[in-house]
């Protein structure tokens, strides 16, 4: 797949990708796998697009299936910027186009938080695997600076304003989090001595470090 859509320029294949943990397709899957690869040719874009929406759903579902699936996570950050171009290919025609590029982003991110993040961090808070994509999301949908203040424009401001708002929406959801983790923790009693079980410990939530870091 990496092969295929590394360069929405070229439509033949070029160098074989690296598999996450660092080894090769070679050494992960042979040479008959690289050998595969290096056949498939010439394809259309619409070709291209129905397989990165196939590898985009199927790294859904296994995150879906396992908060944890770090390779998922990592794939998918490597389909997004796939999945944004083949969004902006089919709204080409769109008017206000100026803007379209960012506004894209910005669902994109939107959508990848209310649809896999929250569900994930509230499912396991402890699991660093989600707040890796999360961090990645954030710095992804950054707008870019522009030095010359001569070109900011309406639409800039309502980009930063946009984002702005979609961070706060995230701070909330992560404080949140915290006050869940520290209602769920509680004392355990010592020798016998029932009275602290309902106890609060108010140091409590401090284990769900990555939610402070986010």
């Amino acid at each position: 797949m990496g092969a295929q859509s590394s360069s929405r320029g070229q439509k033949a294949i070029g160098n074989i990708p690296s598999h996450p943990d660092g080894h090769s397709i070679d050494e992960t899957c042979g040479e008959e796998a690289h050998t595969v690869a290096k056949s498939i040719v010439a394809l259309s874009q619409e070709e291209l697009d129905t397989i990165i929406i196939n590898e985009w759903d199927f790294t859904t579902s296994k995150i879906h299936d396992n908060f944890s699936n770090g390779s998922a996570f990592h794939y998918r950050s490597k389909l997004l910027p796939l999945i944004l171009e083949s969004r902006l290919t089919a709204s080409a025609n769109d008017e206000g186009n100026s803007n379209r590029r960012y506004a894209t982003i910005l669902g994109l991110a939107r959508e990848e938080w209310e649809s896999i993040l929250l569900n994930a961090i509230f499912t396991e808070p402890d699991d660093q695997t989600p707040w890796w994509y999360h961090r990645f999301i954030v710095s992804w949908m950054k707008p870019s600076s522009n030095s010359n203040n001569d070109n900011i424009n309406k639409d800039d401001d309502d980009n930063v304003q946009e984002c702005e708002k979609l961070l706060y929406e995230m701070a909330d959801s992560l404080r949140e989090l915290l006050e869940v983790e520290k209602e769920n923790d509680v004392l355990l009693p010592l020798d016998g001595d029932d009275e602290n079980i309902n106890n609060k410990d108010e140091s409590k939530g401090s284990k769900c470090k990555w939610a402070y870091i986010g």
